[in-house]
């Protein structure tokens, strides 16, 4: 005997056939569909899955554990995080097809541009940081995220005190009017986002994180060419409540702004989450390592915007020596005026 859950195409939740309606229904985000709609989306999941499959290949570093994803043409001989080698492998277990990619905009020669001129600002890098060798590493890498869009409804409803306050010479006169007011709105929050794997320096990766309003393109193999993708390694159930804790913010946020009265007594005080779509989606970014004394340094690069930051790998020996030829300078340089 085997046995099928059918999953939400909104936000992956188990999905249950309410008779009343004649609909299936998500317990989680309350979305309701036919059963032709959820029987024409899984066949086109398994279309998009097999195909997604046929195109792609991934490799596992052994030594940090690594896993990416790149299409079928692309070879590479390192780990673009920590520059050991790799395996690759012809297949990638369990779904990890991304629903939509945000594509590189900025090419690598642009890239190492970029690097090039934010490394002169440091002068005591190990010689090997800023080499054309190493330069040539730099790895073009779309970073996974879960991100969700949200919808919520806000009703409002009480009597309210309108306090104003007039000057008349040296007297302030206090004016209080009480009101009965009823507000509703529906919220739309749009690309709530949060990264989904260990694997990457997540501080370093926000700190150069570009808007992507607007700018999302439906998944494609063909983005990934001469690019790698890192796969998931944090399941969506483990953001989940924090995606919800930043909803339920925003919402209480736009709810806050809905009157300016004081001393308010609600008669109806709801913000109501009617539903939330989950989508797997790909953001671009160049890194380029260093392994420097037994710790990797990391730069990042955004591939769309050109923001960037990293770790600096400081050689002390090239200071202390820097420090040595300035003080040599200045010291012949007062000898000279001493002497004339």
């Amino acid at each position: 005997m085997s046995s099928a859950i059918h999953k939400c195409p909104s936000c992956g939740g188990n999905l249950v056939f309410d008779a009343s309606v004649n609909k299936v229904t998500c317990g989680a985000c309350h979305s309701q569909f036919s059963v032709s709609e959820i029987e024409s989306f899984h066949e086109k999941k398994t279309l998009k899955d097999a195909q997604y499959k046929a195109q792609t290949h991934g490799y596992h570093c052994q030594n940090c554990g690594a896993e990416v994803v790149t299409e079928t043409e692309t070879s590479s001989a390192f780990c673009y995080y920590c520059h050991s080698p790799v395996l690759f492998t012809d297949k990638m277990m369990g779904n990890y097809e991304p629903d939509y990619i945000l594509p590189f905009k900025i090419t690598k020669e642009q890239a190492k541009t970029i690097f090039s001129k934010w490394i002169k600002k440091y002068k005591s890098v190990p010689k090997g940081f800023a080499s054309h060798d190493h330069l040539e590493k730099i790895t073009g890498i779309y970073i996974p995220y879960w991100m969700s869009d949200a919808s919520a409804s806000i009703y409002k409803s009480g009597i309210g005190d309108l306090v104003t306050m007039k000057r008349k010479g040296d007297k302030v006169y206090t004016t209080t009017k009480r009101f009965r007011f009823q507000h509703s709105c529906i919220v739309n929050i749009a690309h709530v986002k949060t990264i989904a794997s260990d694997k990457v320096d997540q501080a370093l990766i926000n700190s150069v994180e570009s808007n992507t309003k607007g700018k999302l393109e439906d998944f494609s193999t063909a983005y990934l060419s001469g690019y790698f993708s890192q796969r998931y390694t944090i399941l969506r159930e483990d953001v989940r409540k924090t995606h919800e804790d930043v909803i339920q913010r925003c919402v209480r946020g736009v709810a806050d702004e809905l009157h300016y009265y004081e001393n308010v007594q609600y008669d109806r005080d709801e913000e109501v989450i009617d539903s939330i779509k989950w989508s797997y989606v790909l953001l671009p970014m160049w890194i380029l390592t260093y392994n420097f004394k037994d710790k990797v340094y990391v730069y990042a690069l955004n591939g769309e915007s050109g923001e960037s930051f990293g770790e600096i790998p400081i050689d002390y020996s090239r200071k202390f020596l820097r420090f040595v030829i300035t003080f040599v300078i200045i010291l012949a340089a007062l000898l000279f005026l001493f002497n004339h």
